[in-house]
């Protein structure tokens, strides 16, 4: 592998989706109410389009993966997983998401023969007083919990955060969550589309149809005692380049954020791919095939470093998310 990744978006929408997208990144939007826009992902439910310059044989990054040898490709950490393991996507909460939760591993492996889902928010927009359910107040019992969906006062258990372009939060498996109206957020998780609707906060469709609520398997994957410390924020274990910084080291994957200005070298270690999204501005990729530019709110992978012939150079002004898999 001599040259980057680069990944077309795929585009999705929800009753809660809208217009954000297109206006943040100026881009024609396929949707009314565009919820999601999936930018690195080898999941079936959308297998996100690549252009390998100089090589015109793989059209998508599953099928990438999945090819004989390729795996290497992506760093000796992604031996272990048979799928490629992080899903990266942009989410526009126009309207707020159901109150949900996703199981661990072993409750979608046995149940889904799917990753679990881990995940992580980067908050990119957001209004002045938005907010998101993050988790459920301290106490909460499932018994309390229970009672409380049966009598449809849900709410007075959800635990409610304010947040603020710029804020990270992480949502291991079994939290209780939800974006609420108003936040643009870029995700990284584990390649997982599985969720669990908890309430939805007694919306109907165009139909007048309620959508479908999972009490009986939220129940079963809710974890309402203390989460495990598994993670860190703003650590700084991993930093060696000028004007980048770790938000998050966590169980499944690290992020980092570049500020670029002008141009620079990055690379990739042997253990890890690295997949760039462009929170802001645009980067010009200079290869031996060319040179190419990415925008904002799109985004491309640089192989494991065993399998990159030289180091990347990239230039620009731009607010780079930086993911690696563990």
């Amino acid at each position: 592998m001599k040259n980057v990744i680069i990944c077309k978006p795929i585009f999705k929408t929800a009753i809660w989706g809208g217009k954000k997208l297109g206006e943040i990144f100026g881009i024609e939007l396929p949707y009314e109410k565009t919820s999601e826009m999936w930018i690195v992902s080898a999941h079936k439910n959308g297998e996100t389009a690549i252009t390998i310059p100089g090589n015109l044989v793989f059209k998508s990054l599953a099928e990438l993966y999945k090819a004989d040898g390729s795996k290497e490709i992506f760093g000796t950490n992604c031996m272990k997983y048979d799928e490629f393991p992080l899903l990266i996507k942009w989410i526009d909460a126009s309207d707020k998401l159901s109150v949900q939760v996703h199981p661990d591993d072993n409750y979608a492996k046995e149940n889904y023969d799917s990753f679990g889902k881990t995940e992580a928010w980067y908050i990119v927009s957001a209004k002045p007083d938005a907010k998101i359910v993050y988790g459920l107040k301290p106490g909460t019992t499932k018994d309390d919990f229970e009672k409380a969906i049966t009598e449809n006062r849900i709410e007075d258990n959800l635990k409610i955060v304010p947040v603020k372009e710029g804020d990270i939060f992480y949502i291991p498996s079994g939290m209780v969550h939800a974006l609420l109206e108003g936040v643009v957020v870029c995700e990284v998780q584990q390649s997982s589309d599985i969720t669990f609707r908890v309430f939805d906060h007694n919306r109907v469709d165009k139909d007048g149809n309620p959508r479908e609520l999972h009490i009986k398997e939220a129940l079963d994957v809710i974890n309402f005692g203390e989460f495990p410390n598994d993670f860190t924020y703003n650590s700084s274990d991993f930093e060696n380049e000028k004007n980048v910084r770790t938000i998050l080291s966590s169980k499944y994957f690290d992020m980092r954020i570049r500020e670029l200005e002008g141009s620079c070298n990055t690379g990739t270690s042997k253990s890890s791919f690295k997949a760039c999204v462009i929170l802001k501005g645009k980067v010009t990729i200079e290869s031996e095939f060319g040179s190419y530019t990415v925008n904002a709110g799109e985004a491309f992978i640089l192989p494991a470093a065993e399998h990159y012939v030289g180091i990347c150079n990239i230039s620009g002004t731009a607010t780079i998310l930086e993911a690696t898999v563990k």
